[in-house]
């Protein structure tokens, strides 16, 4: 063990130029590491968050362009030849792109005009400002229920007919939310402002969904296919018109995909925006590139770092092949020799972490990048960088010193 530590004590003080080089090197070798990695971490977060399979969209608006918008409500209310090029768009992309267009809205009824045969006292919702109490509505379309995955959970869902029935005479369906089904019985009978609905089901608890950023719960709400009350002598269905789309697929680009299908029909341009997430885009492939190139760059720099001390520590080697060509005649093994090498660029390696410790702390008040992962790139390197001169020192021995000193 003396042996050891006076080769180590040796090499402090005999290669002093050297070993500056050497610590210099391994600092700023664990400095870019440190910096590779902590850019490899931040952009691969920033890539799960925007990317990750619980932050991309699934629900969208979307509208036509602006100065487009009055035409295609003018379609929609006249039913004109390019209403129908419409549907075609739409189906095309449902049945190729897995995409639902459909609309959702809410509303409330107001709890004065509700009859008094049911106990509606758990569920009106007050507006203190203006002391008013309603029940709270959401007009929500057949492919709304599984645009926002809302399930039933007794009783049915709504049918064609019942968003497209006019009859007044008939009362309109009507499902409610979880927490009605404990007062509640499928087939009840409401009446609101003289219309009369029926109860044909509840949903699932906790259902709810969220819209432009808005998180609405309906628990202790009421779903209906058309606006409630129907008055007589109007249309009481809900508009038909184009805000919403649902992409079940999430690796589809939607704008891609509308783009393409309405440039085919030469339909009008179609303005897209998520409400519930992350658009997805053409970008991600070039976020997913840019983390895979930080990641080979600091697979390059560290194999530079690596080259470069490994250069340093041969030409020191090479200036002590007879020191340990003296030492292997006096019977000191050479892997006695290779260790004390060892422990020595272990000891500038523990140094090298400390500036690259303080300098994270000093400039973001915590160690970005573990340390242990500091260590294992820095330690790799050295552990590398070492490796030729253990191939030199191999090469050590009597005849050689003697030709060396010949020459």
């Amino acid at each position: 063990m003396s042996t050891i530590l006076n080769n180590i004590m040796r090499l402090f003080f005999q290669h002093t130029k050297s070993n500056f080089l050497i610590l210099i090197n391994i600092i700023l070798s664990t400095a870019a590491i440190f910096v590779l990695l902590q850019n490899y971490y931040y952009l691969r977060q920033q890539y799960n968050e925007i990317y990750g399979t619980t932050n991309v969209a699934h629900n969208y608006s979307v509208v036509p362009e602006f100065n487009l918008r009055q035409n295609y409500n003018n379609d929609v209310l006249n039913k004109s030849p390019m209403y129908y090029i419409g549907k075609e768009v739409f189906n095309e992309l449902e049945a190729d792109y897995d995409i639902i267009f459909f609309d959702c809205s809410c509303g409330a009824m107001d709890s004065e005009y509700l009859d008094n045969s049911i106990n509606w006292e758990n569920f009106v919702q007050t507006v203190e400002e203006f002391s008013y109490k309603y029940i709270d509505v959401h007009y929500l379309p057949a492919n709304g229920f599984r645009a926002f995955n809302i399930e039933i959970g007794e009783g049915n869902n709504f049918t064609e007919e019942d968003y497209s029935d006019e009859d007044l005479s008939k009362p309109l369906s009507a499902i409610l939310g979880y927490n009605y089904s404990k007062v509640f019985n499928i087939g009840d009978t409401f009446t609101y402002d003289g219309d009369t609905a029926v109860i044909i089901g509840f949903l699932k608890e906790n259902s709810s969904y969220n819209e432009y950023g808005i998180y609405y719960n309906l628990d202790d709400a009421v779903l209906l296919p058309q606006i409630f009350p129907r008055l007589q002598g109007e249309s009481n269905l809900l508009p038909e018109e184009l805000y919403l789309v649902h992409a079940g697929n999430e690796d589809v680009d939607v704008q891609a995909a509308i783009n393409a299908v309405t440039t085919k029909y030469g339909y009008y341009t179609i303005e897209v925006s998520p409400i519930d997430g992350i658009q997805l885009t053409s970008t991600k492939d070039i976020s997913e590139k840019n983390v895979k190139l930080i990641g080979i760059l600091a697979l390059i720099a560290c194999t530079i770092c690596a080259l470069s001390l490994a250069s340093i520590l041969v030409n020191r080697t090479l200036q002590d092949r007879d020191v340990y060509c003296i030492y292997l005649c006096c019977g000191i093994p050479m892997w006695k020799i290779n260790l004390s090498i060892a422990i020595e660029m272990m000891i500038y390696l523990v140094i090298s972490i400390f500036p690259t410790v303080a300098i994270s702390i000093r400039e973001y008040g915590s160690l970005i990048v573990p340390l242990w992962q500091i260590l294992l790139f820095a330690g790799s390197i050295t552990v590398i960088s070492l490796i030729p001169t253990f191939i030199t020192n191999r090469k050590c021995n009597i005849d050689l010193m003697i030709r060396d000193r010949i020459v």
